[in-house]
């Protein structure tokens, strides 16, 4: 560990009450695009999750997601405990950066490759799924965001602007897309995004076209996770859910649209175990989706889900052995659901 990120990580532990002379051991989180974003740290025989933030963009947001995240803890929903330090805030700001703490929560994590044969050998898991999305959603909309009703169709239109991101060659020589275009050793995963992107970023385009705001009644809108998939996932022994993490995506939507998103990366594209989930959720809230709203969500997971991917992997750091995986799930997924 170079002394400047110790220093920053030890003023950091110091200022949520935690020596930092006891440090054991630290190593670095890595999200599945491969971005470092914090730090598992371990102090006296207890590990801690430390995650680092430099945009003040990123910190407002947590002024949205960390209340849901406490509420919720009183709930006794399942997260990851979120400290508070000394000056009652649940983020510090030490040097140039801003850091919240997260008491490290032990289990077992799935890959998406291996969760249609979980499913099949635990399908509680679907309707446990299911509520674990309606609990959430129904403490989110417990006056948490103070943010007013919000815009129902935002979601809708934020896979485009990640498009132009990848075309734009604004501050750029050139662009993300040409530099791809013009890599002499092309990677298979280099290919299989230059064959999929266009295909992709039209229905980017579609969806940025949409709006569903008339169709999507107040009393079904709140606050939601907004990156519920497995990664983000902690199981137990028997592979019941112990923790969801990672919260930092928090924003007002359509419930619908999460219940898609969790629906095609949890439980799968198949229509029956679809409608499994969907009851499942309805049977808790109370609720009765229109599914082409689900279809919809469905639909915006895969699409914004793939071009984020893609546009990290662009960005450098982003180790394809799993992005690869993750991308061509996804796009099957889009396919499968696009024909029903």
């Amino acid at each position: 560990m170079r002394s400047s990120t110790g220093a920053t990580i030890s003023g950091a532990l110091a200022a949520f009450g935690i020596d930092p002379s006891s440090i054991d051991v630290v190593a670095p989180l890595v999200s599945g695009t491969g971005r470092t974003r914090g730090f598992r740290v371990r102090v006296d025989d207890r590990d801690w999750a430390l995650k680092r933030y430099t945009s003040l963009s990123a910190v407002e947001g947590l002024r949205r997601s960390h209340p849901l995240e406490l509420r919720l803890a009183e709930a006794g929903f399942p997260v990851a405990p979120l400290c508070i330090a000394g000056s009652g805030e649940t983020v510090v700001r030490n040097g140039p950066a801003w850091y919240s703490l997260h008491r490290w929560v032990e289990g077992q994590q799935v890959s998406i490759g291996g969760r249609d044969a979980l499913i099949r050998a635990r399908p509680h898991l679907v309707r446990e799924l299911a509520v674990m999305i309606a609990t959430l959603h129904m403490v989110g909309s417990q006056d948490l965001d103070e943010g007013g009703e919000g815009d129902p169709d935002r979601l809708l239109r934020v896979p485009r602007a990640n498009v132009r991101r990848i075309h734009g060659s604004r501050r750029r020589l050139v662009s993300r897309w040409q530099v791809l275009r013009l890599k002499p050793r092309k990677s298979d995963f280099d290919r299989w995004a230059l064959r999929v992107l266009p295909e992709v970023a039209a229905r980017a385009e579609t969806l940025a076209k949409n709006s569903i705001a008339h169709r999507v009644p107040r009393s079904e809108t709140g606050l939601i996770h907004n990156d519920v998939n497995w990664e983000n996932l902690i199981l137990d022994e028997g592979f019941h859910v112990r923790a969801l993490l990672d919260f930092d995506n928090v924003v007002r939507a359509p419930w619908a649209l999460e219940v898609g998103a969790g629906a095609v990366v949890l439980v799968g594209a198949d229509p029956h175990t679809v409608d499994q989930f969907v009851s499942g959720y309805e049977a808790t809230t109370g609720a009765a989706f229109d599914r082409d709203l689900v279809r919809l969500g469905m639909e915006l997971k895969c699409v914004r889900s793939i071009i984020t991917s893609v546009l990290a992997y662009l960005d450098g750091g982003t180790d394809t052995r799993l992005l690869a995986p993750w991308c061509h799930h996804l796009h099957e997924s889009l396919q499968l659901v696009q024909q029903e």
